[in-house]
């Protein structure tokens, strides 16, 4: 997944977002075009829209597919409202299938970049790790981000690979955990910790058999009587 962080929107493809509060609505953000704001300004004069949390605008403007999202209160807003927020926008990229997208942040949600970012990937997850591909009826997915934000900074990039760490994170244990136990063994896990510990420069130590004998672990050993290869159990420092 390819995340570019602008200072204005470059790219007429796939969907465009705008999140807007309900305080936004009396004086719209800077970084939103005069063709969306007049858009916005004659649906809030015909009352079809008050940035209500959850409340969504679909237009094609300039030939683009514009989705204004309502997100609320200002005052209201939190960082778990910021991911649901992120989740919503990612469903509606599988919605009208597109490859690529844009959010424009305007200054009130530039600090809530990392939680947007992690509610948007998680959405993106897809286990089809047995099934044969369809080359035929190939799903579209979402393969480039674009942030539309007033200023870009280091400390806002190092936040937005973070939350992508993050997401990677999670999706790999969702792996592990929907992947079928006769697949899953412990020699698996043992071999996938040490690609994690080796690519983060993590410290690893894996207890066999021997050890944990040793070590009289005994709910380990008996639970791994049920089993024909013998238990690990995986210590990762950071």
């Amino acid at each position: 997944m390819k995340i570019k962080i602008e200072t204005a929107v470059k790219s007429k493809k796939g969907l465009i977002v705008f999140p807007l509060f309900q305080e936004n609505l009396k004086k719209m953000p800077k970084n939103c075009s005069e063709k969306v704001k007049k858009f916005v300004k004659s649906q809030v004069k015909a009352k079809e829209f008050e940035a209500k949390s959850g409340q969504k605008l679909f237009n094609y403007i300039d030939d683009q597919k514009t989705l204004i999202l309502g997100v609320g209160k200002a005052k209201e807003f939190s960082t778990k409202l910021a991911r649901e927020m992120g989740a919503k926008i990612g469903k509606s990229v599988k919605g009208y299938k597109v490859t690529e997208l844009t959010v424009v942040l305007h200054d009130d949600l530039e600090c809530f970049e990392h939680e947007i970012v992690e509610g948007i990937l998680m959405t993106q997850y897809i286990f089809d790790t047995f099934k044969t591909p369809d080359k035929k009826n190939k799903k579209k997915e979402l393969e480039k981000i674009n942030l539309v934000v007033s200023k870009s900074t280091k400390l806002l990039r190092k936040s937005v690979d973070h939350a992508i760490d993050i997401v990677n994170s999670i999706d790999l244990v969702k792996d592990l955990v929907n992947s079928p136990a006769n697949y899953i063994d412990s020699e698996y896990l043992a071999k996938e910790a040490k690609r994690v510990a080796k690519e983060n420069k993590y410290k690893i130590r894996i207890m066999g058999k021997k050890d944990l004998t040793k070590l009289k672990a005994g709910g380990i050993l008996a639970v791994n009587k049920g089993c024909d290869r013998d238990p690990k159990l995986i210590v990762l420092e950071y």
